[in-house]
Protein backbone atom coordinates (compact mmCIF):
# COMPACT_ATOMS: atom_id res chain seq x y z
CA UNK A 1 0.00 0.00 0.00
CA UNK A 2 2.32 2.16 0.76
CA UNK A 3 2.76 5.78 2.38
CA UNK A 4 -0.30 8.13 1.89
CA UNK A 5 -0.86 12.14 2.21
CA UNK A 6 -3.76 13.24 4.42
CA UNK A 7 -5.58 15.88 3.61
CA UNK A 8 -8.55 18.27 5.00
CA UNK A 9 -10.48 19.76 2.21
CA UNK A 10 -13.11 22.56 2.95
CA UNK A 11 -15.22 22.49 -0.36
CA UNK A 12 -16.44 19.71 -0.32
CA UNK A 13 -15.64 18.98 3.50
CA UNK A 14 -13.28 15.91 3.02
CA UNK A 15 -10.32 13.73 3.98
CA UNK A 16 -8.62 13.20 0.91
CA UNK A 17 -6.05 10.16 1.16
CA UNK A 18 -3.67 10.49 -1.50
CA UNK A 19 -0.19 8.20 -2.49
CA UNK A 20 2.58 9.62 -1.15
CA UNK A 21 4.46 8.11 -4.43
CA UNK A 22 2.36 9.48 -7.05
CA UNK A 23 -0.23 11.70 -5.76
CA UNK A 24 -3.13 9.06 -6.88
CA UNK A 25 -6.19 9.62 -4.76
CA UNK A 26 -6.84 6.56 -2.83
CA UNK A 27 -9.96 7.50 -0.89
CA UNK A 28 -12.36 10.35 -0.04
CA UNK A 29 -14.25 10.41 3.45
CA UNK A 30 -16.60 12.69 4.40
CA UNK A 31 -15.80 15.53 6.90
CA UNK A 32 -16.62 18.28 7.84
CA UNK A 33 -16.22 21.70 5.95
CA UNK A 34 -14.88 23.68 9.07
CA UNK A 35 -10.92 23.23 10.28
CA UNK A 36 -10.77 20.82 12.05
CA UNK A 37 -10.03 22.10 15.47
CA UNK A 38 -7.69 19.53 16.61
CA UNK A 39 -4.43 18.28 14.86
CA UNK A 40 -5.12 14.66 14.31
CA UNK A 41 -4.26 11.32 16.09
CA UNK A 42 -2.21 8.32 14.74
CA UNK A 43 -3.82 5.62 16.42
CA UNK A 44 -1.66 2.84 14.25
CA UNK A 45 -0.12 2.66 11.31
CA UNK A 46 -3.33 2.74 9.02
CA UNK A 47 -5.47 4.20 11.33
CA UNK A 48 -6.16 7.89 11.94
CA UNK A 49 -8.22 9.60 15.00
CA UNK A 50 -10.04 13.01 13.99
CA UNK A 51 -11.66 15.44 15.55
CA UNK A 52 -13.91 16.83 12.78
CA UNK A 53 -16.04 18.85 15.47
CA UNK A 54 -16.43 19.85 19.05
CA UNK A 55 -18.68 16.53 20.00
CA UNK A 56 -16.93 13.95 17.72
CA UNK A 57 -14.15 11.43 17.39
CA UNK A 58 -13.73 9.41 14.26
CA UNK A 59 -11.14 6.32 13.47
CA UNK A 60 -10.53 6.36 10.28
CA UNK A 61 -9.29 3.51 8.46
CA UNK A 62 -6.42 4.58 6.00
CA UNK A 63 -6.45 1.72 3.85
CA UNK A 64 -9.96 1.35 3.35
CA UNK A 65 -10.69 4.75 3.50
CA UNK A 66 -13.74 4.39 5.61
CA UNK A 67 -14.68 5.81 9.29
CA UNK A 68 -14.33 2.63 11.37
CA UNK A 69 -16.69 4.61 13.99
CA UNK A 70 -17.80 7.81 14.94
CA UNK A 71 -18.12 8.61 18.89
CA UNK A 72 -20.32 11.28 19.86
CA UNK A 73 -18.90 13.11 23.21
CA UNK A 74 -21.99 13.20 25.71
CA UNK A 75 -22.32 16.53 27.55
CA UNK A 76 -19.20 18.33 25.20
CA UNK A 77 -19.44 21.64 25.15
CA UNK A 78 -19.51 23.13 21.46
CA UNK A 79 -16.65 25.82 22.45
CA UNK A 80 -14.39 23.38 24.20
CA UNK A 81 -13.11 20.55 21.93
CA UNK A 82 -12.38 17.20 22.83
CA UNK A 83 -8.91 15.72 22.24
CA UNK A 84 -7.09 12.35 22.70
CA UNK A 85 -4.53 10.12 24.46
CA UNK A 86 -3.10 7.12 22.24
CA UNK A 87 -0.75 4.57 24.05
CA UNK A 88 -0.15 0.69 22.76
CA UNK A 89 -3.97 0.40 21.23
CA UNK A 90 -5.76 2.03 24.52
CA UNK A 91 -7.57 5.08 24.04
CA UNK A 92 -9.29 8.15 25.79
CA UNK A 93 -11.17 11.28 25.65
CA UNK A 94 -10.64 14.17 27.66
CA UNK A 95 -13.81 16.58 27.34
CA UNK A 96 -15.41 19.71 29.17
CA UNK A 97 -12.57 19.88 31.71
CA UNK A 98 -13.95 17.44 33.92
CA UNK A 99 -14.62 14.37 32.05
CA UNK A 100 -12.51 11.35 30.87
CA UNK A 101 -13.57 8.86 28.55
CA UNK A 102 -11.88 5.67 27.47
CA UNK A 103 -13.03 4.09 23.89
CA UNK A 104 -12.98 0.49 22.66
CA UNK A 105 -10.91 1.22 19.91
CA UNK A 106 -12.46 -1.49 17.96
CA UNK A 107 -16.34 -0.45 18.74
CA UNK A 108 -16.21 2.98 18.94
CA UNK A 109 -18.62 2.29 22.14
CA UNK A 110 -17.18 3.83 25.42
CA UNK A 111 -15.67 1.32 28.33
CA UNK A 112 -15.93 3.92 31.16
CA UNK A 113 -16.58 7.29 31.91
CA UNK A 114 -14.76 9.05 34.94
CA UNK A 115 -15.56 12.63 36.43
CA UNK A 116 -12.07 13.92 37.31
CA UNK A 117 -10.64 17.35 38.43
CA UNK A 118 -8.44 18.22 35.10
CA UNK A 119 -9.71 22.31 35.79
CA UNK A 120 -10.34 24.85 32.66
CA UNK A 121 -6.54 25.60 32.38
CA UNK A 122 -6.25 21.40 31.09
CA UNK A 123 -8.78 22.72 28.00
CA UNK A 124 -6.59 24.64 25.46
CA UNK A 125 -4.46 21.07 24.68
CA UNK A 126 -4.84 18.35 26.69
CA UNK A 127 -2.47 16.19 24.56
CA UNK A 128 0.23 18.43 25.85
CA UNK A 129 -0.70 18.72 29.37
CA UNK A 130 -1.58 15.11 30.43
CA UNK A 131 0.19 12.05 29.40
CA UNK A 132 -0.74 8.06 29.33
CA UNK A 133 0.87 4.77 29.47
CA UNK A 134 -0.24 1.45 30.28
CA UNK A 135 -1.59 1.51 33.53
CA UNK A 136 -3.18 5.53 33.99
CA UNK A 137 -3.75 8.58 32.81
CA UNK A 138 -2.30 11.55 34.44
CA UNK A 139 -2.54 14.90 34.20
CA UNK A 140 -1.41 18.24 36.31
CA UNK A 141 -3.23 21.34 37.14
CA UNK A 142 -3.95 23.38 40.19
CA UNK A 143 -0.62 22.35 41.90
CA UNK A 144 -1.78 19.19 41.91
CA UNK A 145 -0.51 15.91 40.21
CA UNK A 146 -3.28 13.27 39.41
CA UNK A 147 -3.10 9.63 38.13
CA UNK A 148 -6.25 7.93 36.92
CA UNK A 149 -6.51 3.74 36.31
CA UNK A 150 -6.54 3.03 32.82
CA UNK A 151 -8.52 -0.08 33.56
CA UNK A 152 -11.59 1.76 35.06
CA UNK A 153 -10.98 5.36 35.40
CA UNK A 154 -11.12 5.34 38.75
CA UNK A 155 -8.45 8.24 40.86
CA UNK A 156 -5.08 5.72 41.53
CA UNK A 157 -3.01 8.89 43.43
CA UNK A 158 -3.18 12.40 43.87
CA UNK A 159 0.21 14.64 44.92
CA UNK A 160 0.44 18.38 45.70
CA UNK A 161 3.65 18.85 44.19
CA UNK A 162 3.43 22.87 44.48
CA UNK A 163 3.29 23.03 40.71
CA UNK A 164 3.65 27.06 40.66
CA UNK A 165 0.19 27.93 41.93
CA UNK A 166 -3.54 27.57 40.73
CA UNK A 167 -2.79 29.11 37.33
CA UNK A 168 0.51 27.52 36.68
CA UNK A 169 0.51 25.66 33.13
CA UNK A 170 2.60 22.31 33.29
CA UNK A 171 3.51 19.61 30.94
CA UNK A 172 3.82 16.15 30.75
CA UNK A 173 5.36 13.26 28.61
CA UNK A 174 6.22 9.84 29.04
CA UNK A 175 10.10 9.25 28.57
CA UNK A 176 10.78 5.52 28.98
CA UNK A 177 9.29 4.44 32.36
CA UNK A 178 9.48 8.05 33.94
CA UNK A 179 6.46 10.56 33.81
CA UNK A 180 7.90 14.07 33.42
CA UNK A 181 6.39 17.41 34.60
CA UNK A 182 7.84 21.05 33.45
CA UNK A 183 6.38 24.50 33.24
CA UNK A 184 5.18 25.60 30.07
Amino acid sequence: VGPRVIVQTSDPGELVILSAADGTVHARVPTSSESWPRSPVPFDDMRLLVIPDAQHVQLVDLQSGRVEWNYRVAGASPHQEPDVLVHGGALVVFFGGDSLVRIDPASGQPLWKSAVALGPQLLPEPRRLAAIDSQAVYCASAGIARAYRLQDGQPHWKRDVALGGADSLWRLARMGDHLTAWPG
